[in-house]
């Protein structure tokens, strides 16, 4: 039985986007890569919806409590799997499949105590539960069996002399005391508390085990047999919940590390529209920045099946990539069914997410500009017309006249596929074509200051052209100070 969400849709042939993209949403400096292998997978939209479900329930105190309980258990539980499996000889991993079965039964019950919600993860998962109640119940005398045959084992004395060992059978029917007991006993002995704090790291020595295996012959032919049986039981695939619980778990406390900057979070709409409509959205990836509180700006994300297809412009540290990656990385999260860090949005399933950053090419193509317009040629025959672009700074190292010529040819590319694209570029002259502009607004009576608002329109076509003037000293005042240095 399948136990990830990620199988509700059998039939649904499900899409990838590459790790790259991750990195250049910034998602990468917030979340884990455990976390990445999650949201890589674009779900369909009922796996959406089922993951909202669920984050809303975790959201209840009483749930997530009941959740981590659960992550606890199982986490000890595939720690246990893993002594058990590295179990040195065939005796010590009899006895250790003993415990490993009883924490199996024990993460059993933390699932069926997890409060029932109209989630289908979780009644996925209650199924389940059920399923291996039952056959807990179906093999319950043959592990009762088990139980017993190791507990005859456990009642042989070891007799030590002379540095030689021998194990002897035990007449008695009572446990003999553990050194732990023994230890207990030492330190009440001298008035001391009996509270002690052992980790359970002693494995058994080879020359016991294969001693023991020899004096119960019968016993331990007998177990083996038992635990064949009882092993069909314990289920490889509950690693599977391990890694999706991290997931749940690890954007949980992204949002609570967003609450305390006041960053909002929702649920956005599954749009049947093709468009991407989201109001003050954040990017959330400049947590690792660590902004001070209240430094974080909020924008608008407006994109239609009308216009789909954006240039946005702007003086360097304006917020141009903070923009893109904001709504490159909630998109990301909307896809994988996880809450976004807006006031509200309605978004369509896009099917694919392509990004490109110039600063990660290799250029072992033929030179940058060659490469890069290999890599975007290469997404944009991969991409279909329900596919997002975002283009960062693309073809900066051509030539004015050619660098303009590459940026509208591709963006033509897309538009006549009907794919949606947001392209931040320097090439203000694209303003004068027929692609909508967004511009990285500044207060002009301020010097140009970054506000960090993007803004619709083509205001800023002065105030950016003087800002980059200023940058390489090409404005008035800096030419007229260099004239006074001069004299």
């Amino acid at each position: 039985m399948k136990l990830s969400i990620l199988s509700l849709s059998p039939d649904y042939k499900y899409r990838y986007i590459d790790h790259h993209v991750i990195e250049d949403s910034g998602l990468s400096r917030i979340l884990d890569d455990r976390t990445w292998s999650f949201l890589k997978v674009i779900c369909p939209t009922d796996e959406i919806l089922a993951r909202q479900r669920l984050f809303r329930a975790l959201m209840e105190p009483l749930f997530r409590e009941r959740f981590s309980s659960f992550h606890d258990t199982l986490t000890a539980f595939l720690h246990s799997n893993k002594v058990f499996t590295e179990a040195e000889t065939e005796c010590e991993g009899l006895f250790l499949f003993a415990k490993h079965y009883r924490g199996f039964q024990v993460l059993i019950a933390s699932i069926q105590e997890l409060p029932s919600t109209n989630c289908v993860f979780i009644e996925r998962l209650s199924a389940y539960a059920k399923q291996k109640q039952r056959e807990f119940l179906e093999y319950e005398s043959l592990f009762s069996e088990y139980q017993n045959l190791l507990d005859a084992i456990s009642h042989s004395k070891i007799h030590v002399s002379s540095g030689s060992a021998h194990i002897l059978k035990s007449k008695s029917t009572e446990h003999p005391s553990s050194v732990i007991d023994e230890i207990k006993d030492c330190k009440r002995a001298f008035g001391y508390s009996e509270d002690i704090s052992i980790q359970q790291t002693i494995r058994m020595s080879i020359p016991i085990s294969e001693n023991l295996q020899l004096l119960y012959p019968n016993e331990f032919s007998r177990l083996l047999e038992l635990k064949e049986v009882l092993h069909d039981v314990l289920d490889n695939d509950v690693s599977l919940l391990k890694e999706e619980a991290d997931f749940y778990l690890s954007v949980l406390n992204l949002l609570e590390r967003a609450a305390e900057h006041e960053i909002p979070y929702s649920f956005a709409t599954v749009s049947d529209r093709k468009q991407y409509i989201a109001k003050d959205i954040y990017d959330i990836s400049l947590l690792a920045k660590h902004i001070p509180h209240g430094q974080y700006v909020p924008n608008q994300v407006f994109f239609t099946e009308n216009e789909h297809c954006f240039f946005l412009l702007g003086a360097n540290g304006g917020g141009k990539t903070t923009y893109l990656r904001a709504v490159a990385s909630n998109l990301i999260l909307f896809l994988s069914g996880c809450p976004i860090f807006c006031e509200s949005a309605e978004i369509f399933p896009f099917d694919l997410i392509f990004t490109h950053f110039p600063a990660d090419e290799h250029f072992d193509r033929g030179g940058r500009l060659f490469d890069e317009e290999y890599r975007v040629r290469a997404m944009l025959d991969k991409g279909t017309e329900n596919s997002f672009f975002f283009l960062n700074e693309t073809f900066t190292g051509a030539d004015a006249r050619k660098g303009l010529s590459l940026s509208l040819s591709f963006m033509r590319n897309f538009a006549e596929k009907n794919a949606f694209c947001l392209f931040v570029t320097h090439f203000y002259e694209v303003m004068e074509f027929e692609f909508p502009v967004l511009c990285a607004a500044v207060n002009t009576d301020q010097e140009n200051q970054r506000t960090f608002k993007i803004e619709r329109g083509v205001r800023e076509k002065r105030s950016y052209a003087e800002d980059i003037l200023k940058k390489y000293g090409l404005d008035r005042v800096s030419l007229a100070e260099k004239g006074k240095i001069n004299d």
